[in-house]
C-alpha cells in the first residue's frame, strides 16, 4: 500500500489538483444531460482507479523494482485537465442561463485556478546560465577531468556520479559511459545509486559495487558524510570542483 500512496503523493502534490478533478467529475455527472458527453469526459477512465489504487498492482510493481518516479506517469491517463475545463464550462453556462452571471462565474473560476496553481516563472526555475552549454559548471569540470585523466592513461572512462551530476553528464559529453543516467537500470546500479544518496555514504561499498560494474571513476559529494574510506591504492584522488571530488578506481 505504501507504493500506491507514494505514487499518489508524487502526482497529487498538495492535493488541490485531485480535489478539482473530483469536483469537476461530480459537476459533469450531475449537470451534463447528454450521456455521450458524460461518457466522454466523466466515465471514459472509470477503469483506471482499479489500477491506480489497487494494492495488488502496487505490490507487483514494487517487486519488479519499478521506480515510482516512472510509474507515476500512469496518472497521465486520467483526463484531469479536460475534466476540470469542461466542468468549469458547465458551471459558467449554468450561471449565465439562470442568473445572467456567466462572466462573473468565469472570472471567479479562472482566479481560483490561478491561486490554486503553482507559478512556473520563478527565480528558482529560471536562473542565469553559468556557461554557454547551459549546464552546471561542476558537470563540465568533472567530465573534463575524467576525459583528461583517461586520455593520458588510455583507460576506461565509465563513471558513477551523484544525482546532481549524472542527470547532466551525458548532455555535455554523449560518449561518456555511465553506470546510470537519470535513473539506474539494473540491481547493481540501483545499489550504487541509492547508497550515494544516503546522508552517510559507505564509500568502500560504493567503490566495490561500482568496480564490479566496470566503473573506472567515482564522484563523491563532500556535502555528505563519508565512511569506510578505502586507501589510495584502491581509490586515488584525481581532482575536485566545488563539493564534488573525482576518484580513480585502481
Amino acid at each position: 500500500m505504501n507504493y500506491i500512496t507514494n505514487l499518489f503523493k508524487l502526482y497529487a502534490g498538495n492535493g488541490v489538483l485531485m480535489c478539482l478533478y473530483l469536483a469537476a467529475w461530480g459537476i459533469i455527472a450531475v449537470l451534463e444531460k447528454k450521456k455521450e458527453n458524460q461518457t466522454a469526459f466523466a466515465f471514459s477512465a472509470w477503469y483506471l482507479p482499479l489500477v491506480i489504487v489497487n494494492p495488488l498492482v502496487g505490490m507487483i510493481l514494487e517487486r519488479l523494482n519499478m521506480l515510482p518516479e516512472r510509474i507515476v506517469r500512469i496518472y497521465w491517463l486520467l483526463p484531469v485537465f479536460f475534466l476540470i475545463a469542461y466542468g468549469g464550462a458547465l458551471l459558467v453556462q449554468g450561471a449565465e442561463q439562470r442568473f445572467r452571471m456567466g462572466t462573473l462565474a468565469a472570472a471567479v473560476i479562472v482566479m481560483g485556478l490561478v491561486f490554486a496553481g503553482n507559478p512556473i516563472v520563478t527565480r528558482e526555475n529560471f536562473v542565469k546560465a553559468e556557461n554557454i552549454y547551459k549546464l552546471p559548471d561542476g558537470v563540465i569540470q568533472i567530465v573534463d577531468m575524467i576525459n583528461e585523466d583517461a586520455g593520458s592513461g588510455g583507460g576506461e572512462r565509465r563513471a558513477a556520479m551523484p544525482l546532481g551530476l549524472s542527470t547532466y553528464a551525458r548532455q555535455y559529453d554523449g560518449t561518456l559511459p555511465m553506470l546510470y543516467g537519470r535513473y539506474p537500470e539494473d540491481d547493481k546500479a540501483t545499489e550504487v545509486y541509492e547508497m550515494m544518496q544516503w546522508p552517510s555514504v559507505p564509500v568502500g561499498q560504493v567503490r566495490e559495487r561500482a568496480k564490479e560494474e566496470g566503473c573506472r571513476y567515482l564522484v563523491l559529494d563532500e556535502t555528505k558524510e563519508w565512511t569506510d574510506m578505502p586507501g589510495e591504492d584502491l581509490l586515488e584522488f584525481v581532482g575536485s570542483y566545488g563539493s564534488y571530488c573525482l576518484y580513480r578506481l585502481n
